[in-house]
């Protein structure tokens, strides 16, 4: 087995056409056949049925995609690291909830990055379920997000927590006028965050627009209007110039936030210094 194959059997998979394959991968179909058979052969066991203009996952190739997307990625921060070393620059890859990044959080990181000039920072943006494995298999050195883990292989340490305000480009208006329009916008901001929303408007018909990052929902009110609740920290420029307004009579939701990381870490030490100058959130 080589990176080369794994590449293909991805390619493969996105297109489920090998013709398309190799005109993306630039080689050609007989080589991308050459690839999968390769592969299969290494495994032990059939990928891919190859039906005439209908190629499908076998369900042990169904099992091997996301192994070999991960197998990419290590292979990919192998040769990152590896260049690094030769600059002695070390690779720091940090992971965040998509939400989390637009809250001010990278402020935290620029300023970590312009004090330690050695290291060189990777940010990856994932969902709460893809930040966690990553942790654990070492392709992310930590990670923020909103749940804390109940692994024994990972700690977390609180970093406080973000202030989501109800805000409109509709000034003086009632939530309940606003939040049944169309132009309403449910940003995803964790589990407990939508527990706590639902309980305090349960009467509301289900949002037409949902979305994970936070910084759409913001740009959306700012070109189209609307409503939303985003983190007040994100949006004080827009408070102060009158672009948004923040709704009366409304409950601020308090999210919790965490940086998790491996306990084994061989790079505790930059972890701690991070942690030294993370922001607490208001």
């Amino acid at each position: 087995m080589d990176i080369s194959q794994l590449k293909t059997f991805i390619e493969v998979c996105e297109t489920r056409h090998f013709g398309k394959a190799a005109k993306s991968l630039f080689i050609t179909q007989s080589t991308v056949s050459a690839r999968i058979r390769l592969l299969e052969e290494a495994l032990g066991v059939r990928l891919l049925t190859r039906d005439r203009n209908n190629i499908q996952l076998t369900a042990a190739g169904t099992r091997f995609v996301p192994l070999a997307k991960q197998m990419l990625t290590t292979w990919n921060l192998a040769k990152q690291s590896t260049g690094l070393e030769e600059e002695s620059k070390i690779l720091f890859s940090l992971g965040g909830v998509f939400s989390l990044w637009a809250s001010g959080l990278q402020n935290t990181i620029f300023k970590f990055y312009r004090d330690n000039p050695s290291v060189a920072v990777n940010l990856i943006a994932q969902t709460q379920e893809q930040l966690f494995r990553s942790v654990l298999d070492y392709t992310v050195d930590a990670g923020f997000m909103y749940d804390q883990p109940q692994i024994s292989e990972l700690e977390s340490t609180s970093l406080g927590a973000i202030e989501l305000v109800l805000v409109s480009t509709i000034r003086d208006q009632i939530a309940e006028n606003l939040m049944n329009r169309e132009d309403y916008l449910f940003v995803n901001w964790g589990t407990a965050f939508a527990v706590a929303h639902a309980r305090n408007f349960p009467d509301i018909p289900s949002p037409s627009i949902k979305v994970d990052f936070a910084r759409i929902a913001l740009d959306y009110l700012l070109e189209f209007g609307g409503t939303a609740y985003l983190a007040k920290s994100m949006i004080e420029n827009e408070l102060k110039e009158d672009k948004l307004f923040i709704v009366a009579d409304t409950p601020v939701i308090h999210r919790d936030f965490y940086l998790v990381y491996r306990s084994n870490s061989i790079k505790r030490d930059l972890i701690e210094s991070l942690l030294t100058k993370i922001i607490q959130f208001k």
